[in-house]
């Protein structure tokens, strides 16, 4: 995640939360500078590969929609 991080210049920590690793990003709106999206971008590390698996969440929805964001996330499966 680290790596994702640094070559697309993002400002962003990577966390980690029941088991998932993760980091978010936000967008502005560039009219209002305001909090037009915030991004959860997680990583997956399988035996041979990295998946990066993104959701994108609207500003005015993020209190509510940031819990499915996790339970999706954590829902999603590579076999």
């Amino acid at each position: 995640a680290q790596l994702l991080i640094d070559s697309n210049e993002i400002t962003a920590t990577v966390e980690s939360k029941d088991g998932l690793v993760y980091y978010t990003y936000e967008i502005y709106d560039i009219n209002t500078q305001e909090l037009s999206h915030q991004f959860f971008a997680f990583v997956y590390k399988m035996e041979d590969a990295f998946f990066l698996v993104q959701f994108a969440v609207k500003a005015d929805a993020l209190k509510k929609q940031t819990e499915n964001v996790f339970a999706y996330a954590k829902s999603i499966s590579f076999n």
